[in-house]
């Protein structure tokens, strides 16, 4: 894998894919929708670049981070497509790329060379980051089968897959031929430190007692949700496969979590926290009468994908080690990913909210989505997994605690 980061031929075919994909993206849009679609997507950028420089400190990075799923999304667009379903799939491969640099900024304070830590980071996060961009493409092409209008759930799963593999391949790769001064080491130590003493009251989740009253707290906003989204209307195109839908959805999110975190009690907790952010946008749709039909239904998708990235990726960081419990993995995942979660939450609320002016109360209904699957991954999953596991221990808790050799 290390002679991939000394190739450059990686960038030449990356130079020719944007380059192709930029030559299809204006032959096939209209004047008016290249306008909109270059205006959207230099706003979401700005956005992400800034809020990624707050959380790294370091102004190559994050353009790397912002910039990582283009060549993806260039490609996809040159399939055509709304510019709503682009901006949903380039938040998705945004998260993505946020969560590898954070880990690969990490790793070079901690004093791994720039090339080492981008191998690293993706030996550990590369299986859950590639779970993140199956289940993301997999959300979008349920929809191929709720109705005859297939091509925009087509184009949002290739979309979504280029734009998550995208970021995959690029970031590591970039963040490997970048310099890191002594200067960044220093700032990132003193912001780590920072974060570590205002996140001790949010690492409180991970005990039992906490962890068990966060969990209730989850399960009111649940049957809030759940009553509250019966009343959404869902159109005809549609409502004879929302069931079969959404159960394939749930099937496709615990295989996905099971296969990166390798623990059902933290698999079940990842599903838990998406069906929230889930029920979530199903209310906001229902309180803001708009009706459930494919286009409606793949926006919600697109940002539980974005939500599904996020839990995920910091359900994996929490994966025990060896003879360590899930208590202590759980408190070095808040630690440590909490603000990679925040700020990628963040991103995506403040661009949703933007595009609120092209799509109305239905990026409202969105951002609270997104924001409740931020509050999943940071609080409920891992709140939730502790609660599971005191009623099912692990092998090794129950040994540790017996002190059975």
């Amino acid at each position: 894998m290390r002679g991939v980061f000394q190739s450059r031929i990686i960038v030449l075919a990356l130079l020719a894919l944007i380059s192709a994909g930029a030559v299809a993206l204006f032959a096939t849009f209209g004047h008016l929708n290249i306008l909109r679609a270059s205006l959207a997507l230099a706003a979401a950028l700005v956005v992400c670049f800034v809020f990624s420089f707050i959380n790294l400190r370091h102004a190559g990075l994050a353009l790397a981070v912002a910039l990582a799923p283009v060549p993806g999304l260039i490609a996809a667009a040159s399939l055509g497509g709304t510019v709503e379903v682009l901006t949903l799939v380039y938040l998705t491969g945004f998260a993505i790329a946020l969560f590898l640099a954070d880990d690969i900024g990490l790793r070079v304070v901690a004093g791994s060379g720039a090339a080492d830590a981008a191998v690293l980071t993706l030996e550990e996060n590369g299986a859950a980051s590639g779970a993140a961009v199956i289940v993301a493409s997999a959300f979008a092409a349920l929809l191929l089968f709720a109705g005859h209008h297939a091509r925009a759930p087509l184009v949002a799963v290739l979309a979504e897959f280029a734009a998550g593999a995208s970021a995959l391949l690029v970031l590591p790769y970039a963040a490997s031929l970048l310099p890191f001064s002594e200067d960044f080491v220093g700032r990132a130590n003193r912001l780590r430190e920072l974060r570590e003493r205002r996140l001790e009251n949010i690492a409180a989740v991970t005990e039992p007692r906490w962890g068990w009253s966060l969990t209730g707290i989850g399960v009111v906003f649940l049957a809030l949700a759940f009553f509250g989204s019966r009343s959404l209307h869902a159109t005809s195109a549609v409502a004879h496969v929302a069931l079969e839908i959404w159960l394939v959805a749930a099937v496709v999110t615990a295989g996905a979590a099971l296969a990166a975190t390798r623990d059902w009690r933290r698999s079940l907790s990842v599903l838990v926290a998406l069906g929230l952010a889930a029920l979530i946008g199903c209310w906001g749709y229902a309180r803001a009468g708009v009706a459930l039909d494919v286009a409606s239904w793949l926006a919600l998708m697109q940002a539980l994908a974005f939500g599904a990235a996020t839990i995920l990726l910091v359900a994996n960081s929490a994966r025990p080690d060896g003879d360590e419990n899930t208590t202590a993995a759980s408190v070095r995942s808040l630690l440590g990913k909490t603000s990679a979660a925040a700020t990628s939450s963040a991103c995506a609320m403040a661009v949703l909210l933007g595009l609120s002016v092209g799509i109305g109360v239905v990026a409202i209904a969105l951002a609270a989505t997104v924001f409740f699957a931020g509050i999943g991954a940071v609080l409920l999953q891992p709140a939730l997994t502790i609660a599971i596991e005191t009623v099912a221990p692990r092998r090794s808790a129950i040994e540790a605690r017996y002190r059975v050799n």
